[in-house]
């Protein structure tokens, strides 16, 4: 088993043991909310977020109807700057389409694209082995 790690839990130290799943360290990252499985691909490949270091691949949103379905906002018709820009924030940080242009223009275009593969039968999110 993984070494364990420490935590700083409410001001007290505790061992954290990591977390299985099906037998195999289980990376939190590699979830969605809903608890389905990230591609370790996505549609533009691993990226390099550079305010924590961590690898995107998805960034996931909304699409903004009733049920909240979740859409990655990495996409392969997202502009070089919107990426960019991506790349620059904080997972969990929320879009402000009100007041942020670039906000808009990312996730109008990731809506674009997951209606698009919806409308194709297919899930929103890049499924590991698709061909693009």
């Amino acid at each position: 088993m993984a070494e364990s790690k420490t935590k700083l839990a409410q001001g007290s130290m505790r061992k954290e043991e990591p977390k299985t799943k099906l037998g195999d360290n289980y990376d939190p990252s590699m979830y969605r909310a809903d608890g389905s499985k990230k591609s370790s691909h996505g549609f533009l490949g691993p990226i390099k977020n550079l305010v924590d270091g961590g690898t995107m691949t998805e960034f996931s949103t909304d699409l903004g109807d009733e049920k909240r379905t979740p859409i990655p906002t990495m996409v392969p018709t997202q502009t070089p700057e919107a990426i960019e820009y991506m790349r620059n924030m904080r997972g969990g940080e929320g879009w402000d389409t009100k007041n942020n242009p670039m906000h808009k223009q990312i996730i109008d275009t990731a809506r674009a694209h997951a209606r698009m593969r919806i409308s194709q039968g297919k899930s929103p999110f890049y499924i590991d082995g698709e061909e693009l």
